[in-house]
């Protein structure tokens, strides 16, 4: 016979619900389909059977869970004391280069790596706010990062207020040093409604300086 209503491939709580619901169907019609007393008692001791162990079950893939969660927690503390041990080892001049080479830890650069002279441009944008703007700034070559080049100790920003920008780069006043984005600049009301334009160029930690990005025109909102 090809049964449709097969509950074979049902996860266990479905096939659970399904048999309960068979179970009710068959105590109205049982009788009349000649099941006896017996055979109905017996599927419903079948299904209560399963169900305990359905719960047992569950029980115990709880508590594996659980288990699990507390191991891998145990896992992460035990790997951050370890990387904390092993980092205070390399950070202690005291420690040999024989010692630091019994913990498997790589011997030390001696020689120091000069930072690089800065080789491409900022580029920037402009956030708007009350009296102020928060200048935003990544670099020309990757702007879908937020990381400065290697070895740049910031960006300069520089602005000049005006109506038309100057000439001369030298007409335009230093703000300061962002070494993260972005770098707040703050204005009075005597400003509110002014031209401002910005300048930016990276400044490695060697003191060496970039090229200028291009000019940014913004209004001071006041």
């Amino acid at each position: 016979m090809s049964d449709s209503k097969d509950l074979g491939n049902l996860p266990d709580r479905e096939l659970l619900a399904e048999i309960r619901a068979y179970q009710t169907k068959l105590a109205v019609l049982g009788e009349s389909l000649n099941f006896s007393e017996a055979e109905i008692a017996e599927i419903v001791e079948a299904n209560e059977v399963f169900s305990e162990s359905l719960d047992e079950w569950d029980a115990i893939r709880i508590q594996k869970a659980g288990i699990a969660q507390k191991k891998k927690t145990a896992r992460k503390n035990l790997l951050q004391k370890y990387r904390a041990h092993r980092a205070k080892i390399y950070a202690n001049r005291a420690a040999s280069d024989v010692q630091i080479a019994q913990f498997g830890l790589p011997q030390r650069d001696r020689i120091r790596t000069a930072s690089p002279d800065p080789e491409t441009a900022p580029v920037g944008r402009v956030e708007y706010l009350n009296l102020k703007h928060l200048i935003h700034f990544r670099d020309k070559e990757t702007p879908h990062r937020r990381a400065k080049p290697f070895g740049m100790e910031g960006c300069e920003v520089w602005h000049y207020i005006g109506e038309t920008p100057p000439d001369k780069i030298e007409d335009f006043r230093y703000v300061e040093t962002a070494r993260r984005t972005p770098l707040s600049v703050d204005y009075t009301m005597e400003n509110a409604g002014k031209t401002v334009f910005y300048r930016l160029r990276w400044k490695s930690k060697n003191g060496a300086k970039g090229t200028w990005s291009a000019t940014i025109r913004a209004t001071i909102n006041g």
